[in-house]
């Protein structure tokens, strides 16, 4: 590069550029340019360009480099995600996908040098639906997360001395306030989540509402079988539609059977699969810009050279169509109890279904023809449960929250945290207890202990 001699400062060099133009004349383009630290700086007039290495010169000093001026954010995130998703699990994906092509594409113009701590806030405080409604507290912490990931590898690249996504951008749960839904949890009312934040109150049943689930389910041993190990084990959706027969263990306990007992069944279950309906992508390569694939077919399913969306060495068994059985969230191996109430009626299920209900997939839950069962079409099983059994706003509820239920119970029953973290799976008893749900009638004991403490009642008023 050429520089003044003896002080060694860099300076514009003049370039030409020569078209030819549609009529066969030739026109000249002449620009000013200069590279600084590995990168040109160039502009119409010598004046300008001698600014800008000015102002290069000056980002070296302050920051040890220069900041890339050229590079644009949807470009720089395009690059980025193309890498991360080999680490991703398959609905991770899908969510980080969801992100990027509906909020970050907005700023996908953006030079990634010239983003500013104060644009990223926007960015995250202006989220907005499709519909135009407020994003969720986290679908916005989901975008702050990439954008803080996006940036922090743009810094590791020397693209940019520092990333620009500080905590003050980092969302904030809104408070509900007494004017939101108000729902019945336990007899008191409860304020439930703000809708507007897509938070959900962690609720766990009544004793008396998980018995009227177990009394209605019953009466049909093919669906009620599956609600019971649903309310009895506290397994997530996902593990208990992928529950396999192999890794079910059950055995004749004769120590608890009596005369009019009949047979008595018990056993464990290990957690080594979840259920999961998998996305497919193109494997014939990139779309032209008419947007049609080299296979000539829209859909990804039709691709003959078809990848799944899953990371690189993702652990899966396909079953059929987009179903599959994958890793479940906690590590595998877990082991849950079977106790002998629900591992008679799940014996007397596998005997009923053996020779009546056909079993490719050795699935131990399936539909009657034998395939696997669809979150959407068990969702609904559980709702119409709980519309059978009273429970009130079933509409609202989830079957995730007899696993809030399971634990609040054994909680309840002074089970030890230790054994109620191995039995659900969780990473921690902390979390354990975030799941928890304690009745007002056990905080009620607790805090009646403050009479006996202060000794209320030898206090008597004088007036």
């Amino acid at each position: 590069m050429p520089r003044i001699r003896k002080t060694g400062a860099v300076y514009p060099i003049r370039h030409e550029q020569r078209k030819t133009l549609k009529d066969g004349t030739v026109k000249t383009y002449v620009n000013w340019q200069a590279k600084v630290d590995g990168r040109w700086v160039s502009a119409k007039t010598y004046k300008e360009c001698d600014r800008k290495i000015a102002e290069a010169l000056k980002e070296k000093t302050e920051w040890g480099m220069g900041v890339d001026r050229a590079t644009r954010l949807g470009e720089y995130a395009e690059r980025w995600f193309e890498l991360k998703r080999r680490d991703l699990k398959p609905k991770s994906i899908n969510n980080y996908a969801s992100l990027i092509s509906v909020h970050l594409c907005k700023y996908a113009n953006e030079k990634l040098g010239e983003v500013t701590a104060s644009a990223v806030q926007r960015m995250i405080a202006n989220m907005r639906n499709l519909d135009g409604t407020p994003c969720s507290y986290n679908r916005q912490l989901g975008f702050y997360n990439i954008l803080n990931q996006i940036f922090k590898a743009a810094v590791a690249d020397r693209l940019i001395p520092t990333s620009p996504v500080t905590s003050a951008a980092r969302p904030k749960r809104r408070d509900t306030g007494l004017a939101g839904d108000r729902r019945t949890i336990n007899g008191p009312v409860a304020v439930s989540a703000d809708r507007r934040s897509g938070t959900q109150d962690r609720k766990a049943f009544t004793v008396e509402q998980m018995q009227d689930m177990l009394e209605a389910s019953s009466d049909d041993l093919f669906l009620g079988a599956r609600q019971w190990w649903r309310l009895l084990t506290g397994m997530r959706q996902g593990e208990i539609l992928g529950a396999t027969l192999d890794d079910l263990d059950l055995w004749r306990d004769k120590t608890l059977e009596t005369p009019d007992s009949g047979e008595i069944w018990i056993g464990t279950y290990t957690v080594n699969w979840k259920l999961e309906s998998l996305d497919k992508e193109h494997g014939c390569g990139e779309p032209g810009r008419d947007g049609r694939y080299p296979c000539g077919f829209k859909r990804p399913s039709s691709c003959p050279r078809y990848r799944w969306r899953v990371p690189d060495g993702y652990d899966m068994i396909h079953l059929c169509k987009g179903y599959a059985l994958t890793p479940p969230k906690s590590a595998r191996g877990k082991v849950v109890p079977i106790i002998p109430q629900l591992g008679t009626v799940v014996h007397r299920y596998l005997e009923a279904t053996e020779n009546i209900i056909p079993n490719p997939y050795n699935l131990i839950f399936r539909t009657r023809e034998g395939m696997p069962l669809a979150a959407l079409d068990d969702r609904a099983s559980f709702r119409d449960l709980m519309r059978r059994a009273g429970i009130p706003d079933y509409e609202n509820r989830y079957g995730h929250e007899c696993r809030n239920s399971v634990v609040s119970l054994l909680f309840h029953m002074k089970v030890d945290p230790g054994i109620i973290q191995r039995i659900v799976g969780h990473s921690s008893i902390a979390m354990s207890e975030h799941y928890r749900t304690v009745p007002v009638e056990d905080l009620m004991r607790g805090m009646e202990t403050i009479s006996d403490g202060l000794g209320l009642k030898q206090i008597e008023w004088k007036a």
